[in-house]
């Protein structure tokens, strides 16, 4: 627009070529006055494109105006008077127009303009840099930002509360709060506070949502500032650091409850073992004896595994050759599994020695293999394998598995039976849960694998589908020097 008004000043102001502006001159009387008026083509070319630029501008500063808060509907009609009152002047120029009381209103309407500019520049301080530098932080900044009327309708966000909300400012310009925000309260003179859930291109997010009064020197309520920060990871954490304090809290009382169980338990199955001694062979007391011991022997592996769920019972480490540990179980495995199941075992050479109590380590295997068979029909396939694990980024690993970067020592349990549903992974450790029948199952045999592997200083990694899941435990390797047994 400003090179066609380029030219044409050329045009005017060039010897040449500046008829086809002025054109041929002419008198025109004007009461005592005498006016030399001379207008080409070219003059009412521009005469007509100006006001159709000047008029364009207006229409869309009244769009402008319309959708916008209060406040920018003021600076809006400051800026569309002082556009048109200079071609109100100029209207009245070439009409020969004489103002009330003898005024020139084109001078007067040009002072008018001029107040007006004076008005937008000190008191709404459109060129005041301030505001520009303002509006480039909170471009920046991560948390979405909503400027809306008293009304409730957006007049103004910046790019982080765009992508949140997934809309551009020209498609929310005076579109209500509510509309945009699912669950927003009703809007009152005071702050408030709530969690709402947008879909974005990573799925569902959480937003916590704070939204504050905007008011004037005079207490007036004049629109509402809305804050949009991301919590979904924060919420997550929360969530995660509840269960791991609930899980604490369960272990410990469990552990504290097993610990004076297990002390009469130790009397029980004493006492049992001397009546049972002393009964005569083959008299019924004898055997109501043997069974009472053997159901007390029974509640103290219970206790233990509780124990071992709490991390209070007292292990024995010592520098432990994994391969070794399984194959002195493996006719015991082997008979667990049945006839039913085929069974076989892979051993890595390279396995590193670990740190941990043997006896503890061969009850995760038995638990294991115990949680394995009974997953599985007929005819399925269980194996037991070691190997070497080396952890170079512990972000790469599950966010469930928290380990060091380091050399890891793994046996894995894998079975062909039916897979575990995602929801059942979510609470596969916890103590007393499980998917068996009631009073199939104690609950506890996955609880003490992850109990006891923890205190040895390991993790334990779950993949599971529909044909199969294996358990793989990740224990640290022991020190080179150390001779494993």
């Amino acid at each position: 627009m400003a090179l066609v008004a380029l030219a044409v000043l050329i045009a005017a102001w060039t010897n040449p070529w500046h008829e086809l502006f002025w054109g041929h001159i002419t008198v025109q009387p004007l009461g005592e006055l005498s006016l030399m008026i001379g207008r080409g083509p070219l003059f009412w070319i521009n005469v007509t494109y100006t006001y159709a630029v000047l008029w364009s501008g207006i229409a869309i500063l009244i769009r402008q105006a319309i959708r916008s808060p209060y406040l920018y509907r003021k600076r809006a009609a400051i800026l569309i008077a002082a556009t048109v009152l200079p071609w109100l002047g100029n209207v009245a120029f070439m009409s020969r127009l004489e103002g009330p009381s003898n005024i020139d209103p084109t001078p007067f309407l040009f002072a008018c303009t001029g107040v007006l500019a004076a008005i937008a520049v000190f008191r709404y301080r459109v060129l005041d840099p301030i505001p520009t530098l303002g509006d480039a932080r909170i471009e920046v900044i991560g948390d979405g930002l909503l400027i809306a009327d008293a009304a409730g309708r957006i007049a103004d966000l910046n790019r982080a509360a765009e992508s949140q909300i997934r809309r551009s400012r020209a498609a929310v310009a005076g579109v209500l709060l509510a509309d945009v925000l699912p669950g927003l309260p009703p809007l009152e003179n005071q702050e408030a506070r709530f969690d709402v859930t947008l879909e974005g291109a990573r799925g569902a997010l959480l937003y916590d949502v704070r939204v504050s009064p905007v008011r004037s020197y005079r207490d007036r309520l004049t629109g509402f500032v809305v804050l949009l920060t991301d919590v979904t990871e924060r919420r997550r954490l929360e969530a995660e650091l509840r269960e791991a304090q609930k899980m604490e809290a369960v272990g410990k009382l469990a552990a504290g409850v097993a610990h004076d169980f297990n002390n009469l338990l130790t009397s029980i199955i004493g006492f049992a073992t001397l009546a049972e001694e002393d009964a005569a062979p083959g008299s019924p007391s004898k055997q109501w004896l043997a069974q009472i011991r053997r159901s007390a022997e029974h509640a103290a592996l219970i206790t233990r595994q509780l124990l071992a769920f709490g991390r209070r019972q007292i292990l024995h480490p010592v520098v432990l050759d994994l391969n070794r540990a399984v194959s002195d179980l493996h006719k015991v495995l082997r008979r667990m599994a049945g006839d039913r199941v085929l069974f076989t075992a892979s051993l890595a050479a390279d396995v590193p020695p670990v740190r941990a109590d043997v006896s503890q380590i061969q009850q995760v295997l038995i638990n294991l293999v115990v949680n394995a068979c009974e997953a599985m029909p007929a005819d399925g396939q269980l194996t037991i394998s070691t190997s070497r694990r080396q952890v170079d980024d512990p972000k790469s690993l599950p966010p469930t598995v928290e380990l060091r970067a380091g050399c890891y020592a793994a046996i894995t349990v894998t079975d062909t039976g039916h897979g575990i549903d995602s929801e059942t992974l979510e609470h596969i450790f916890e103590p007393f849960f499980t998917t068996k029948a009631f009073g199939q199952g104690s609950g506890l045999g996955l609880s003490t694998v992850y109990g006891i592997v923890k205190q040895s200083g390991g993790d334990i990694v779950v993949d599971s589908s529909e044909q199969g899941t294996s358990f793989t435990v990740l224990l640290p390797a022991a020190e080179q020097d150390a001779t494993a047994t």
